[in-house]
């Protein structure tokens, strides 16, 4: 939920409490006050937390919009075959296309290096390398 406090051009993220929870009561728990109405310093740890992961939305949405713009993701499905014969097929992910990021300018990348993308674009496919290890790992768990 945001508050926008008369200004919808930059609106305000708010923590907002269903005080009919049972979860929500007088006598047990964390206190989320102060005695004058103030959050508590639990709750401004709350507060900081939830401001990170938010900052942390915003950041990833530019990221992932930036990687459409330039056409730099494709969806792809894990297929796995464990020594016990097993087959297994986990989709929904996405991963960096190769053949977009090799064709990409020199100012395309550039700029993608100024944003601070290019480093965790590059760290997606070297990832790809992994992805065996953790296969093996499972099938040695399995075995």
């Amino acid at each position: 939920m945001k508050s926008t406090n008369g200004n919808t051009k930059d609106p305000k993220p708010v923590i907002s409490i269903d005080i009919g929870n049972p979860r929500v009561n007088k006598s047990e728990g964390e206190r989320l006050f102060t005695e004058d109405g103030n959050p508590s310093e639990f709750t401004h740890q709350i507060m900081k937390i939830l401001e990170s992961i938010h900052l942390g939305y915003e950041d990833n949405s530019k990221f992932i919009n930036k990687l459409i713009q330039l056409d730099l993701l494709e969806s792809f499905t894990l297929e796995v075959t464990l020594t016990d014969g097993s087959k297994h097929e986990l989709s929904g992910f996405y991963t960096i296309k190769e053949t977009s990021l090799s064709a990409l300018s020199s100012d395309q990348l550039s700029s993608l290096h100024s944003e601070g993308y290019l480093l965790p674009i590059y760290m997606a496919v070297a990832s790809h390398s992994r992805m065996r290890v953790l296969v093996n790992k499972k099938d040695e768990r399995a075995g």
